[in-house]
């Protein structure tokens, strides 16, 4: 199934930014100086004591446990409706597409509950929630300050 831009081009960070981490990790375990400041640009990626941040990132694995975390569903209509359409990576069944879901693109939503068979996250769109696959939320960040409708 073809990507939209702004998904491929986020994935392609993600991947890219977990390269740059492991190669840091690795140089730092081997003694071997300088990796992590020509990899940054003088900022660090990964600090010794707090895990690199996933905001902004497309979800690439099942997360269940981001109930209350902000996702922005990706921008692409066709995309979402294909995605909806097939059972999303781990999970037994489909969510399904809905014509009403494409107000849903671009748009940040708290997320209400997380489903294990369908790897998917409740969606208020008011004054309906949706269910949406985990790999077409890209996480905008902490807290219940969604920019949702409502």
């Amino acid at each position: 199934a073809p990507k939209s831009r702004e998904r491929e081009l986020l994935l392609r960070a993600a991947t890219l930014r977990a390269d740059m981490a492991a190669l840091v990790r690795d140089g730092n375990a081997a003694d071997v100086i300088g990796v992590e400041a020509f990899l940054a640009g003088g900022f660090p990626l990964e600090g010794p004591k707090s895990a690199p941040s996933c905001d902004g990132l497309p979800l690439r694995a099942w997360r269940p446990d981001l109930v209350g975390r902000v996702v922005r569903v990706i921008s692409d209509e066709s995309e979402l409706e294909e995605l909806c359409d097939r059972c999303a990576p781990g999970a037994d069944e489909e969510v399904g597409w809905n014509e009403d879901m494409a107000e849903m693109c671009g748009e940040s939503f708290e997320i209400e509950e997380a489903f294990d068979d369908s790897c998917s996250y409740k969606l208020r769109l008011e004054p309906d929630t949706y269910m949406v696959p985990f790999d077409a939320c890209i996480l905008v960040r902490e807290g219940a300050d969604a920019a949702a409708r409502g």
